[in-house]
């Protein structure tokens, strides 16, 4: 196969396969953890990565790890080697010693090919031929995807270690064809022995059958050569029972250890879960932010028993990185924590703290001593003051960005710090990184709650003053809109003129106080009524209100015999002050308005303008025709008229213009009494109360 481009885009071996060559390295190589650190910095890449199960590389990390292993170890042979022991290093797990018995090597070829892209999805394994000792694979490369010597190498290692260990016996691998040899595909032809456990008292039986007959050539004794062939077939049986025994009982611890290491395992894991839920539930019960991070640190210490834990938090306004809260330290050390404050520089990868926020990657010291060299001088003498000797620090992410570190120690070296710990903590941190910008905004929120409160009082206030001078709709698009509130639009509405008759004359004998506190009464009664049925006032012009009804729960009609019902109720509030009863005149018509501010920048009104609002006013003053406490509305509302009953005028020219428009006036309710807001909803209401009388004249 040909090198491309596209072998080496594409992301086809998990991280499992570099576990495999680590762990062979340090147990049969005996590398330090230094030392295989340094082989991923070689490659680079960070060795956090053998953490992250969904971590996958291309060809050319595979071959980039490769070349530097065989440099650092001398050995072209690796590969094959790490394959041997990788199957091996995988039945000392609790998975691999609980399977043993369990899994055949017939039953793992036959599905080899799903077992195989949990590690690589670089080639296609199928099996070929499997029997009770024998199976014949092939494997393929993927399209895009160049494979090795050495990855086919490893292959064959891991395929004769399996079929060895899973039969318990010897195992042999052959290579029939090969890639590397020209041919399309790989094709291994492996061999294994089955162990076969027979009775004991089969060996034993048969011992004893074939040592009688020599017993009696050599005493020509029948009785005697019989005892002989009975004690040493049973001597034969006892050690082949002994032996059988002992097996068994190594196979039994073998498994009670693994089963132990198990509920170890899930113990620890119960104990995680815990924590986690412990911290989501307590970070829904703190107050502050303060509060939230000493509950984690010692939910944290009491449930994984570190000595230590810390939580610092980055500070953007300041620039500083610094303790929000700590578990486990005392004293004055407990105070300098507190009081430590670390600069945030970008360029810093001598500050371990500092380190881990910039890089957004966590970092595993198991020995401090061993580090010194390269941390800044502060972060020395830092680790000198708190006796570190091991700790990890993680980074609290959210949304991409660095929020702070969570990190912890054990300062008891007969509970080292192992991968599983900064496996937990970065989940920690993920969780942390979910409510610690939640916190810092209530807390924003708190703190200007106050302050909030007394602007909403302000505009409370502003809204119930403005209200007095323009329409409650002014100030409701003033408060929604915005900078949008001076647009003007154009709409369908009924408007309404209702005029105080002769007030010209009236006013005349009355002092100005006198005069406003009679229109004070007056509009006061009217506005109470406009807002039962949805109006609006828009405008106060002297005596006279300009009033507007727009929406669907509406009613012009309704709301222009209801002015003329509380003429009662305004002149028995005038007749209490000593005042002359007023009437009044109400005209109605419908039609398409201007609607919104008009005028300079100096002057602004919100009005209503147009055609419509000009015959309104028309329609007001023809009311002096018709007599004192009148409504008269335009043919344009007839339609909304079926529930009164009401005189065509016939049609008046009207002042101004040419066209003339044809005139009613309303009378009353065709049904009786004074029916609200609503003709439809009142007539269904009548209706219910009329059903509920049947039904309850049925009852008695």
């Amino acid at each position: 196969m040909h090198s491309s481009p596209s072998a080496y885009s594409s992301k086809f071996y998990n991280v499992k396969l570099l576990r495999n060559y680590v762990a062979y390295l340090r147990e049969k190589c005996g590398w330090p953890d230094e030392k295989v650190e340094q082989l991923f910095e070689l490659c680079g890449r960070d060795i956090s990565c053998l953490n992250a199960d969904d971590f996958w590389f291309d060809q050319s990390m595979a071959d980039l790890f490769q070349e530097k292993l065989q440099q650092m170890t001398g050995d072209k042979e690796v590969a094959y080697k790490v394959g041997c022991y990788a199957f091996s290093a995988y039945t000392k797990g609790i998975a691999g010693r609980l399977a043993q018995s369990l899994i055949s090597p017939k039953v793992l070829f036959k599905n080899i090919g799903k077992y195989s892209m949990a590690y690589s999805r670089g080639a296609v394994i199928r099996a070929v031929q499997v029997g009770s000792t024998k199976a014949v694979l092939q494997s393929q490369p993927v399209e895009g995807c160049e494979e090795k010597p050495f990855q086919c190498l490893n292959r064959k290692g891991i395929l004769e270690a399996a079929a060895a260990y899973l039969g318990g016996g010897k195992a042999k691998l052959e290579e029939k064809k090969c890639l590397h040899r020209g041919d399309h595909y790989c094709e291994y032809e492996i061999t294994w022995e089955n162990r076969l456990n027979f009775p004991a008292a089969l060996p034993a039986g048969i011992t004893g059958v074939f040592a009688a007959p020599l017993f009696f050539l050599g005493t020509r004794q029948p009785v005697l050569s019989f005892l002989a062939a009975l004690s040493l077939g049973q001597f034969v049986y006892f050690f082949l029972a002994f032996r059988e025994n002992r097996r068994l009982r190594a196979m039994v611890r073998e498994k009670d250890g693994a089963l132990q290491e198990s509920l170890r395992l899930f113990q620890r894991r119960y104990d995680e879960n815990t924590l986690k839920q412990n911290i989501l539930f307590n970070s829904f019960h703190d107050a502050s932010l303060g509060e939230i991070c000493g509950s984690a640190v010692k939910t944290i210490k009491d449930h994984m028993k570190y000595d230590r834990v810390m939580v610092l938090l980055a500070d953007s306004e300041r620039n500083i990185l610094k303790t929000a809260a700590t578990a486990g330290l005392a004293g004055d050390i407990k105070e300098l924590m507190e009081m430590a404050e670390f600069n945030i520089n970008p360029d810093n990868t001598q500050g371990f703290f500092i380190n881990v926020l910039n890089t957004k990657a966590p970092l595993f010291l198991r020995d401090a001593q061993k580090r010194m060299n390269q941390l800044s001088y502060r972060s020395r003498r830092l680790l000198k003051l708190l006796g570190t000797k091991a700790f990890i620090a993680v980074p609290i992410m959210a949304s991409g960005q660095a929020l702070g570190v969570l990190a912890v120690e054990n300062t008891d070296e007969s509970r080292p710090l192992v991968n599983d710990d900064m496996d937990l903590l970065m989940e920690v941190a993920k969780l942390m990184g979910h409510f610690i910008p939640n916190a810092r905004n209530f807390e924003a929120v708190r703190k200007s709650e106050k302050l909030a409160k007394v602007l909403e009082e302000q505009e409370r206030q502003l809204r119930k003053t403005f209200q007095k001078f323009v329409p409650g709709e002014a100030v409701s698009r003033l408060s929604h809109f915005g900078s949008e509130f001076q647009s003007v639009q154009k709409r369908t509405v009924d408007v309404m003129f209702v005029d105080v008759v002769g007030f010209t004359t009236f006013s005349e004998q009355l002092q100005p106080e006198e005069v406003a506190d009679v229109l004070n009464t007056y509009i006061d009664e009217v506005q109470k009524t406009v807002n039962r049925h949805n109006g609006k006032i828009n405008k106060i012009i002297g005596d006279g209100l300009l009033i507007y009804f727009d929406g669907k729960e509406t009613d012009s009609l309704m709301a222009g015999y209801a002015i003329l019902k509380c003429v009662e109720t305004i002149n028995s509030r005038l007749r209490d002050k000593g005042y002359a009863p007023i009437s009044l005149g109400v005209g109605a018509h419908r039609g398409v308005c201007t609607l919104g501010l008009i005028g300079t920048d100096e002057r602004l009104d919100y009005t209503l303008i147009g055609d419509t609002v000009n015959v309104a006013a028309r329609i007001e003053s023809y009311t002096r025709h018709t007599g004192p406490n009148t409504f008269c509305f335009s043919s344009a509302l007839a339609g909304e008229a079926r529930g009164f009953k009401y005189v065509s005028k016939g049609k008046v020219s009207l002042k101004g213009r040419k066209v003339s428009v044809e005139i009613f006036q309303l009378i009353r309710p065709r049904r009786h009494g004074f029916p609200g807001p609503g003709r439809a909803r009142v007539a269904g209401q009548a209706k219910r109360l009329s059903e509920m009388a049947s039904l309850t004249k049925a009852d008695h």
